[in-house]
């Protein structure tokens, strides 16, 4: 009974007009409703599971970007706290990190992203301990 409900719903759907990249936007004819409950499109409340959201684009660019406010917004918060270098960097450590853990294991981040957080986490980091420029990020 579900595998047919699937299968009518993906034929009932119709190509929508092309988007800037030429590729068909796909747009939905139909609600679905399961005791006279309508069931939201993906469109209309993207979906969270397990940490990670899907919504109509169905790439992770969106979240990364997310991810990134949330280092940079992080760190600029522990940065402002007035408390002694090694205890924001134990902020950073046992707090803002294990935030970040998850996401950084669930999408799909570019290298190139990654290592701009890191010289922007590098960088405060050798600011609180008191590390001279010159010293590598392998001691940190």
């Amino acid at each position: 009974m579900g595998m047919n409900l699937l299968i009518n719903a993906a034929q009932r759907e119709t190509r929508g007009p092309k988007t800037e990249s030429g590729i068909h936007k796909t747009t939905a004819t139909f609600k679905l409703h399961v005791q006279n409950e309508e069931i939201p499109s993906i469109v209309e409340n993207p979906i969270k599971c397990l940490g990670k959201w899907f919504d109509t684009s169905l790439n992770d660019k969106d979240n990364v970007k997310k991810l990134k406010n949330q280092v940079a917004d992080g760190l600029k918060k522990i940065d402002r706290c007035g408390l002694l270098g090694k205890f924001k960097a134990w902020l950073y450590q046992h707090a803002l990190l294990p935030r970040l853990i998850w996401p950084m294991m669930l999408y799909g981040i570019p290298s190139t992203a990654v290592e701009s957080l890191e010289r922007f986490t590098s960088r405060l980091l050798r600011k609180w301990l008191g590390i001279p420029p010159s010293f590598t990020s392998i001691g940190l």
